[in-house]
């Protein structure tokens, strides 16, 4: 059994004559964008605290990049 701490709900609406492609490409994309599969590649091995810190630091740094990147942008 497995226990999420956080959930994806991926919700696509349905057009009145969308095709089959279309909607499943949005919903793939969804699915990509709510962090579905990365999450699911993360937990396919078990990883250990080293490892867990690791990537919790590298995350961190990622999204402070970001928030720098976007601070940057509006100040200029």
């Amino acid at each position: 059994m497995v226990f999420f701490k956080s959930t994806f709900n991926v919700h696509v609406d349905v057009g009145e004559d969308e095709p089959e492609e279309v909607l499943v490409s949005r919903f793939r994309r969804e699915v990509f964008r709510a962090g579905v599969i990365q999450e699911v590649k993360r937990r396919r091995f078990f990883e250990n605290m080293k490892d867990k810190k690791k990537r919790k630091s590298q995350e961190a740094a990622k999204r402070n990049r970001r928030r720098l990147g976007l601070l940057h942008a509006l100040l200029h």
